[in-house]
């Protein structure tokens, strides 16, 4: 099911309607500032595992929760003062950090590292979505079978809308996937140089 909103202004009804797909188990797909994600509640284990079983996610690999605001994000992951002050002048933006898991973030989200990455993306739909539920999504980003990604919402609806609740519509969007900066001691360590400029927390 194709869902079309105003991307910019995105009317609250249908953000309800998205929200209450999660609250149900279902995989949503929407879009993001670094293309279009795939997610689901993280608290519901048969959710994550559906949503692991379509991406062919490694079992080691830390997930990615994406957060409305630092609120939410603190309730889920440790940051240090310093991580904090760079994380609040860069974010929300193209940024995925490395962070130590808290206690509400489920083993099988963290392997034996107890890591997991964060994400506040700078994108009208899903804060609107993310504000609206209260909560993280778990997200990976949208492929196909062989790992390619998928920017076309009609061909996402294609090749998986069988096994999603719903596709938000943000247009066509082109992968620009996000730096990735692993801030789980206290030097910063660039993982991945993408959208965001990694000096932000350097």
């Amino acid at each position: 099911m194709l869902l079309v909103l105003n991307i910019d202004h995105p009317q609250p009804h249908k953000i309800a309607k998205a929200a209450e797909l999660i609250r149900k188990g279902e995989i949503l797909c929407y879009p993001t500032d670094t293309g279009y994600g795939l997610g689901c509640d993280p608290h519901q284990l048969k959710s994550v595992e559906r949503l692991f079983r379509l991406r062919n996610r490694p079992k080691k690999k830390p997930a990615s929760l994406l957060f409305a605001d630092f609120k939410q994000l603190a309730q889920y992951a440790h940051i240090g003062n310093q991580g904090f002050r760079a994380a609040k002048h860069a974010l929300p933006g193209p940024y995925t950090l490395i962070l130590q898991a808290g206690k509400q973030v489920a083993r099988k989200l963290h392997g034996k590292r107890r890591e997991v990455g964060a994400r506040m993306p700078d994108h009208p739909v899903v804060i609107a979505l993310l504000e609206h539920l209260g909560m993280p999504l778990l997200n990976v980003t949208a492929r196909d079978s062989l790992g390619s990604y998928l920017g076309d919402p009609h061909d996402i609806e294609r090749m998986l809308g069988k096994q999603l609740g719903a596709v938000i519509d943000g247009g066509i969007i082109p992968e620009n996937p996000s730096t990735v900066i692993d801030m789980t001691s206290e030097n910063a360590e660039v993982l991945r140089v993408g959208q965001g400029d990694p000096d932000a927390f350097l």
